[in-house]
């Protein structure tokens, strides 16, 4: 099988995304996609799956000049497309996922491709229940049921954990030996060194071919693009420390059981989570623990999903909804500030994200992990994502600061993921907010927007700001004033208390 795209152009009213694309790919090799975000990497997969037809040019299947005009053209011709946002129905489950779209010829392979990526998995389970790993894993599978020739993953293992992402390449280099070609759209640069047979750069619109990542970025042996000018590094240790007093008093409409002055200095803020017991059926129960986030600190819970990052994500977003025989938390979660405590018991099942914003404390700023969908939607416009601000310079502002080339009265569907990641960054940050919690902060970025973002994040914390890092990838310890790791449920400690 052999694809080719030639003098492929994509323009829009106001810009060019793919200015005269020259490319091919050859059957039986892994290629990696690289660009910064806006560049057109999604753009151009989009092309090649039916998502988006070019404004010109031409595409070559086998020698011969094909037009998709729909993504069902392109899986007819055996091209099969895994987005960064899977594309699966929260409210069935994952075999009705599985199955949608696939003949039924296919069906003999679904038992080995199920014992290859979705192991022990109980597929009678709803989609909405899973975390972005398993809901990748799921995608995969169903995209390999459709035997296709060639297959597009855009940023495969930004969610996963390293043994998954070593696991996924393992499996991607056997599919290619068996003479499938794969389009790997990433940002890890160790990833696109060690396991493409060849490396592809989109910049202003055109492509060209790198004979070497690491010159072409700049990079050492060690270094990934997570880490790339950030000093990350990962470590391990023991000791969750901390401490919670408890308090009466009375309630008001955030939702608290408790509000009321509390001995500490007038001027400082924290924000306290105590997990004292949680039940959770499917997935891992968080062990018993007590964090304090303080201000002009960052402070780093580092893990996978597999390992209960989504849960506590969910947890301290309040984002769960708690069921008595599925999953159930017990503990505390307060929010000082001026004097002031505000104080949930999470067994009353108060606490949720929209109290958690309007806490009527402090100004709080809420980064999810789903950009997509929690974040944002694809129907909306810009200017409907950034409300509550209406004015259209701040706006303007907004937009400038993500540094992202878009109108307001576009629709968030035209964003890649790292440039809606950038927005929402820029939203939450907009008002100067006292208590940030980002979750996966770096994932989708580049090179730049990373080394961009993570000093933006250092700039909020000087500031005076409680900033609370989830993530399930690398992150530069060097700015955390206190790192944790999550593993198997248990938070440790792994740096904190010092000023090293």
């Amino acid at each position: 099988m052999k694809l080719e795209l030639k003098d492929i152009h994509v323009t829009y009213s106001y810009k060019t995304v793919l200015d005269g694309v020259n490319v091919s790919f050859d059957s039986g090799k892994i290629y990696a996609l690289l660009g910064d975000n806006g560049a057109g990497k999604s753009t151009m997969a989009n092309v090649i799956c039916g998502e988006v037809i070019p404004s010109s040019g031409a595409i070559f299947f086998n020698g011969k000049e094909v037009a998709f005009k729909t993504p069902k053209d392109a899986l007819s011709n055996g091209i099969a497309y895994v987005h960064q946002f899977p594309m699966l129905s929260n409210i069935i489950s994952i075999k009705e996922n599985l199955v949608v779209g696939v003949n039924k010829k296919h069906f003999g392979k679904l038992k080995e491709i199920i014992d290859t990526f979705l192991p022990e998995t109980d597929l009678n389970t709803k989609v909405e229940k899973l975390g972005a790993d398993s809901r990748f894993f799921v995608a995969l599978s169903s995209a390999l049921l459709k035997e296709p020739q060639f297959l597009i993953l855009d940023e495969p293992s930004a969610l996963l954990g390293p043994l998954q992402s070593k696991f996924l390449y393992e499996q991607l280099e056997s599919l290619a030996k068996n003479g499938m070609t794969i389009l790997v759209i990433t940002h890890n640069l160790n990833e696109a060194e060690n396991y493409c047979h060849q490396v592809y750069k989109l910049k202003n619109g055109k492509i060209e071919a790198l004979s070497s990542v690491r010159e072409n970025y700049n990079i050492s042996d060690a270094g990934t693009e997570a880490g790339a000018g950030t000093g990350v590094g990962v470590g391990t240790g023991v000791g969750a420390d901390g401490s919670r007093r408890d308090s009466s008093g009375a309630k008001d409409s955030s939702g608290a059981d408790n509000i009321n002055t509390v001995g500490t200095k007038k001027d400082s803020t924290y924000f306290e989570i105590t997990v004292k017991n949680h039940l959770c059926s499917k997935g891992i129960s968080l062990k018993p623990f007590n964090i304090v986030c303080r201000e002009n600190q960052i402070t780093l819970i580092q893990g996978s999903e597999d390992d209960g990052l989504l849960q506590l994500e969910k947890l301290v977003t309040g984002a769960l909804v708690q069921n008595d025989k599925t999953n159930r938390f017990e503990g505390m979660i307060s929010l000082n500030s001026e004097g002031k405590k505000l104080s949930w018991d999470l067994k009353k099942k108060k606490y949720n994200f929209r109290r958690l914003r309007n806490n009527g404390l402090v100004k709080t700023g809420i980064i999810p992990t789903d950009r997509k969908y929690t974040g944002s939607h694809p129907s909306l416009t810009i200017s409907d994502v950034l409300f509550p601000c209406t004015n259209p310079s701040e706006i303007q502002q907004i937009i400038k600061s993500a540094d992202i080339n878009i109108q307001s009265n576009e629709k968030c569907a035209n964003l890649s993921g790292g440039m809606l990641q950038r927005l929402i960054f820029s939203r939450e940050l907009f008002y100067n907010p006292k208590l940030v919690i980002m979750c996966n902060p770096l994932h989708g970025l580049d090179v730049t927007a990373q080394e961009n973002t993570c000093k933006k994040i250092k700039e909020t914390a000087d500031k005076g700001a409680v900033v609370l890092v989830l993530s399930s990838a690398e992150f530069p310890k060097t700015i955390c004033k206190e790192s944790y790791s999550l593993k198997n449920g248990t938070l440790e400690l792994i740096k904190g208390g010092s000023d090293d």
